[in-house]
């Protein structure tokens, strides 16, 4: 039952047994009458694919036919296995085991035997390696991920946006990017030279599936997909000082939610898998649980819709009533399930609470004691653009060479605007707009610093911070 409703024997392997040496395989295949849709998939797949296609063609032949994809049957079985084994040691054996018997991964593995499941082993590997701070390896094999699957292009706007918001760790995106793009640019290389190419791996139907899903609004369709992933790309963007775990639950949620709003196809749904498990919560079994609803109704859904389920062999208003209602509990629980899950990873995200209020520091010292050098270490370490220092020198009443310097000290609170600076504290504590005075040591003049947002970190520093 399974080998006869499998993607190889009807996709792959035609186009792979009949592949010859050529510069230019895909314009040869579609000439002689192949289907354009055999193969949509990039160099590192077909590299995948070929051996394993030509073992299960001589176990074929060998057995009469009686014997088919085991190989690649085999080879599902064990990127399960990899997956496993590195969902346990990275996050939790609950975590493992809801892969493992996750209904989704046996239906796209072991009912159509499709090829996702192997980017999806990539990728966790590639965010493993990027939590280890391995941004080269993580990019190597993002890159082997994204040559597979030309959708995955869809992670750069979160790779953009952490760019943006997190300047100390820029060199580890860097790298990923860096060492991912070479990859990319070889496995799509073809586009170039073949017209086959383009229209087997480009122009295939699944590029326009995160558009099977709209609202019509008037004369106009508003495409539910562009706009939820909008929506989690913006929640990025607010966070800006998201850490590695939040880049990767967003870009697997989104991943995830690609799937589930594309509704041809169910193997996308592999891609994002693996990455949300990695950095679940094991005790929350809640969002766990509506996970796997989920998924159950996804199967039941793509059952009913291609008349193979017993009690539904044909289309009655019956069966599509009941076909309408599994679609509409997927989106429905979908959008709960993922307002919840991003909601869950940006507090887990913000440890100090930082979302609520910032954190404040005081460094009080006498002059000369390392006062600002302390400052601008932690600035560096936490990161500038989520960091304000407020000087107590650019509170002082006068400049220098003033007269009033020979009767007061810097030490002396009547020298300073005390209150002013305890009034700009408080303003930076709430995140709200101020005017800074700062204090140019080069010229011994106040200057003013206008200061339009919030910050995570507020640094008090001078002679009277404390």
């Amino acid at each position: 039952f399974i080998f006869q409703n499998s993607f190889p024997k009807k996709y792959f392997y035609p186009f792979l047994e009949n592949l010859h040496a050529s510069i230019d395989p895909w314009s040869d295949w579609l000439a002689q009458g192949g289907r354009q849709d055999s193969f949509p998939y990039g160099i590192p797949l077909l590299i995948f694919s070929l051996p394993i296609s030509k073992l299960d063609s001589l176990i074929s032949t060998l057995t009469n036919g009686v014997l088919n994809q085991v190989m690649w049957g085999a080879s599902l079985i064990s990127i399960d296995t990899l997956v496993y084994r590195a969902l346990s040691r990275a996050n939790s054996d609950f975590a493992a085991r809801l892969y493992l018997f996750s209904p989704i991964v046996f239906f796209v593995n072991f009912y159509f035997f499709q090829s996702d499941a192997f980017v999806g082993f990539l990728l966790l590997l590639s965010a493993i390696f990027l939590m280890e701070n391995r941004g080269k390896v993580s990019g190597f094999l993002f890159g082997l991920a994204s040559g597979c699957k030309f959708g995955l292009l869809l992670c750069i706007p979160f790779f953009a946006v952490y760019l943006l918001g997190n300047r100390r760790l820029r060199p580890l995106v860097k790298n990923l990017i860096a060492f991912s793009f070479p990859i990319v640019l070889f496995s799509y290389s073809p586009v170039l030279w073949s017209q086959g190419f383009r229209k087997m791996v480009l122009e295939t139907d699944e590029k326009g599936r995160i558009f099977d899903l709209y609202l019509d609004v008037g004369t106009l369709k508003l495409y539910l997909f562009p706009l939820l992933y909008l929506f989690i790309l913006a929640f990025l963007w607010r966070f800006r000082r998201s850490n590695v775990l939040l880049l990767l639950s967003s870009t697997g949620l989104a991943l995830f939610v690609l799937g589930i709003f594309s509704t041809g196809a169910i193997g996308w749904n592999l891609w994002g898998l693996p990455l949300l498990l990695l950095i679940s919560k094991t005790e929350n079994r809640d969002l766990s649980f509506l996970l796997i609803i989920i998924q159950v109704m996804i199967v039941l859904n793509k059952l009913i819709s291609g008349k193979v389920l017993p009690f539904a062999p044909e289309s009655t208003p019956l069966v599509q009533l009941f076909e309408n209602l599994s679609f509409t509990f997927v989106i429905g629980l979908s959008g709960i399930w993922a307002a919840a899950t991003i909601r869950k990873e940006l507090i887990d995200s913000d440890s100090l609470l930082l979302n609520q209020k910032p954190l404040s520091l005081a460094i009080a010292g006498d002059s000369g004691v390392g006062k600002d050098s302390l400052q601008k270490s932690i600035t560096e370490l936490v990161g500038p653009n989520v960091s304000l220092s407020i000087g107590g020198d650019g509170y002082h009443k006068f400049e220098r060479g003033n007269n009033r310097w020979r009767t007061f000290t810097h030490l002396n609170p009547k020298a300073n605007n005390l209150t002013e600076w305890q009034r700009d504290l408080d303003l930076a504590l709430k995140r709200k707009k101020f005017l800074l005075p700062e204090y140019d040591h080069a010229t011994g003049r106040f200057g003013i610093r206008r200061i339009d947002k919030g910050f995570d970190l507020v640094i008090s520093q001078g002679l009277h911070a404390l």
